[in-house]
């Protein structure tokens, strides 16, 4: 798992816009002693004192978390399957759950959570809706062949569903990475812009290249947007630099942060589906990728505290 650092209360802030549909969860009937949370997606919701929450969603049916916190961990308790705008929860934490109205393949989704992700191929659960959103929720935790196989297995009534189609775009997206792991070569990749817009990339021979590998929820992240400013400011004729954002949400990447963002004068594109991430084997924000004017991969900095200054200026000295 990545780590990350969650700035909550920006995430809970983020707007709707455009959001496609919006569920409206209520646990008033729901008893614990711990503190509950909703979990959508990259967003984590905690339940107010009224235990209702608004939660946007980008496709229905799909997977609401139901997890609880203490002591500081974060216990997934439930996966909720939601076909409707509209669920409540009664009972008692944490195997007396009641779900109003109780959707026909909430058994699958409870299957999912037993099985934590591990499901016989050949088993009906393993092409079930539920297990694909929860896959796509978890692409780069999944190798490539495993995930083709599950699309050469999907029934032909669920290719056409919202999540079969995100895991094809992610496969397919990780075919237009160009970096060579044999060689640590990179030479292009195709990402979106800020238009929510297709945006091809390609490394110029005549510089050296320093790509910010980050997230929106990563704290590390925002902070160096300053420093790395600077130094593009600095060595902006001898460096190019790419900032990569790892946001499967548009708004999200807009709308957290927006204020240093705006202090980006170089090119930024984000990252939907987590295809790009795991080509580079991205496992930790933020992460730089210093690259010679070849594409030959020459350095990785891992975590915020690293003087890259002095590695630009050290490589210049060797490359020009």
């Amino acid at each position: 798992m990545k780590i990350i650092v969650f700035i909550i209360a920006s995430l809970l802030a983020i707007s709707s816009n455009g959001q496609t549909t919006r569920v409206k969860v209520s646990l008033q009937g729901l008893k614990s002693i711990e503190g509950l949370f909703l979990w959508e997606s990259n967003r984590l919701y905690k339940v107010p004192r009224n235990k209702t929450v608004d939660i946007p969603v980008d496709n229905l049916p799909t997977i609401l978390y139901l997890a609880t916190k203490r002591r500081g961990k974060i216990k997934v308790q439930r996966l909720l399957w939601v076909e409707t705008n509209e669920i409540s929860l009664s009972g008692s934490l944490p195997n007396q759950i009641m779900l109003s109205p109780l959707a026909k393949e909430q058994s699958m989704a409870d299957a999912v959570l037993v099985s934590k992700g591990k499901v016989d191929q050949d088993s009906e659960l393993f092409v079930s809706r539920p297990y694909i959103v929860y896959l796509s929720r978890e692409l780069s935790r999944h190798d490539e062949d495993s995930l083709q196989v599950l699309l050469n297995k999907i029934p032909g009534e669920t290719k056409s569903f919202w999540a079969t189609k995100k895991i094809e775009e992610y496969l397919n997206q990780l075919q237009s990475v160009g970096f060579n792991t044999t060689t640590n070569q990179f030479k292009y990749l195709v990402a979106k812009n800020k238009k929510n817009e297709e945006q091809e990339f390609r490394h110029n021979s005549h510089k050296l290249l320093l790509v910010d590998f980050s997230a929106s929820v990563c704290l590390p992240c925002i902070k160096d947007i300053k420093k790395l400013r600077q130094l593009n400011n600095k060595y902006g004729k001898q460096v190019e630099l790419l900032s990569l954002w790892d946001d499967p949400k548009h708004e999200l990447w807009l709308n957290v942060a927006s204020k240093q963002k705006k202090m980006i004068n170089w090119t930024s594109l984000r990252d939907e589906t987590g295809a790009i991430f795991k080509a580079f084997n991205i496992k930790e924000y933020p992460t730089y990728m210093l690259f010679d004017p070849t594409g030959k991969h020459i350095k990785t900095f891992i975590g915020a505290n690293h003087n890259l200054e002095r590695s630009i200026k050290q490589y210049l000295k060797i490359t020009f």
